[in-house]
């Protein structure tokens, strides 16, 4: 991915996280949202969808017929991050909002390790733990794992970002209980 390629990535995932992850919602309905949650990666059927690309991330529509795999690496990465609908924060890190919210080892494991499609799932299943605890996290990086996966160096970088995040706190935290003891 060139360098122009990956900052026009990098400004529509920002622009489609804000849009999906903010409590006001500007041009989305609660019915917007709920058909962004209920997306199957699989079979993209919901208008708000495609509305969202046309609109902030057109150039992907430009090679759907040539890479249809990446209509469903973005509907998982929305899916996933309509979960955190008014928990976006940029500054707090996924690895880290997980760990502070006591994600377990073996989840994140299998969260860094998995693959298309059952990185779909796990990347539902983090934004939903998220969602449930009210831990503020960057969504972005939530759709940056879903659609990053071709790109192996960039996800490769994220993925050991997000793991340095999370051991230093739970390191940390395992340090913290044992000189308590």
């Amino acid at each position: 991915m060139s360098n122009l390629e990956t900052q026009t990535l990098s400004a529509s995932v920002k622009q489609i996280t804000a849009r999906v992850t903010s409590t006001k919602n500007e041009g989305l309905d609660r019915g917007d949202l709920a058909a962004l949650r209920r997306l199957d990666p699989n079979r993209v059927n919901a208008p708000v969808f495609w509305r969202l690309l046309a609109r902030h991330a057109e150039q992907e529509l430009d090679h759907i017929d040539r890479h249809p795999e990446r209509v469903s690496r973005w509907a998982a990465g929305l899916r996933a991050a309509v979960e955190l609908e008014g928990l976006h924060d940029r500054q707090r890190s996924l690895g880290r909002a997980l760990a502070e919210a006591g994600y377990g080892d073996q989840r994140f494991e299998r969260l860094l390790r998995a693959d298309e499609p059952g990185l779909w799932d796990e990347l539902r299943s983090a934004a939903r733990f998220l969602g449930v605890k009210g831990q503020r996290a960057n969504a972005e990086q939530l759709i940056r794992l879903a659609v990053e996966v071709e790109d192996a160096p960039q996800a490769e970088r994220l993925r050991r970002v997000l793991a340095a995040d999370y051991y230093a706190i739970t390191t940390q935290s395992a340090v913290t209980a044992a000189s308590k003891e």
